[in-house]
This record gives C-alpha cells, structure tokens and sequence, in this order.
C-alpha cells in the first residue's frame, strides 16, 4: 500500500515586506510546528521514504525541520519547482513520476493547491492550515494514485507534548 503525506508548509513570517514571496522564511510557530506535526507522525511510524518540497523558502524550511526529526538526509530531499506556487495538476504530476519503490511519500507545499490536489483526492473539501497534514493511503503505483482510505491532520489538534 502506498502512502502519500501532503503537508502544507508552516506559518510564515511577513515581518519583512521587502523579500519576494519565495523568500519568505518560517516564524516562530511555524518552527515549532513542523516539527512536532513530524514527532506525532513518526511516532505512528509515518516516516518518508522521499520528500519533495516546494523551492519556495518557507516549505524547505518546514520539510529540513521535519526531516530532522526523521532522520532523512537533508541530501535527499528534493525540491520540485514545479511545486511553487503548486496547483492540483503540478502536485499530480510531482506524485505520478514517483519512483515504485517509494512506499511513503511526503510532498511540502503550498495553498491553495496542496488543498485543492488533496479535496481531489479525498472527494471531501479540504482547507489545510499551516502545517497541516493529509494523510492517504491507495492500492497500485504512483500514476494514477488512487486514495482508499485518508486522515486530516492539524497542528492545533495534535496531543500536547
């Protein structure tokens, strides 16, 4: 069975209102909550055997901070242009050219299209919040990913730590 983790990327900061959008880094909260949305993902043994991520600043931040907590090499992760700003049709494209061998695949990006590409997975309107989670899980390969079963994950929802 496949596993793909799409993961809005953290909260942003906009104190500085000269950097372009693609600059923009992680504030204080979205340090914090990326990853302790991965310290609750990885203790329900939702690891990733690849992670993708946006190029835009704020999402590798959010996928190097959850990687740590993997213990993915920060090598590995790869960055997909095409994931910023992300729409349904690009994160399709992103999770069709995924190796077979891949099992568990997390895609860091943006919305609305992360939103959007997991409403059109799920069937149900989805509304991700910063660092939020959506978990699904499908038979067959990576072209064509088919979700059987899927979980919604947020931030505010997780247990304390």
């Amino acid at each position: 069975m496949k596993r793909l983790v799409l993961v809005r990327h953290g909260k942003s900061d906009w104190g500085d209102m000269t950097l372009q959008d693609i600059d923009r880094p992680l504030n204080g909260r979205g340090r914090k909550d990326a990853p302790r949305m991965a310290r609750y993902l990885s203790e329900r043994h939702i690891v990733p055997d690849l992670m993708i991520s946006s190029p835009a600043l704020r999402a590798r931040e959010t996928a190097r901070a959850m990687a740590d907590v993997f213990a993915y090499p920060e090598e590995r992760l790869e960055t997909a242009k095409s994931l910023y700003p992300g729409c349904p049709v690009t994160l399709e494209g992103a999770v069709d050219f995924t190796p077979e061998e891949v099992e568990t695949l997390f895609v860091v990006a943006h919305n609305p299209g992360i939103s959007h590409y997991a409403s059109a997975l799920t069937g149900s309107p989805l509304d991700l919040p910063t660092c939020g989670a959506v978990i699904c899980e499908g038979e067959g390969g990576w072209t064509g990913f088919s979700v059987i079963r899927w979980e919604i994950l947020m931030p505010k929802s997780l247990p304390p730590e």
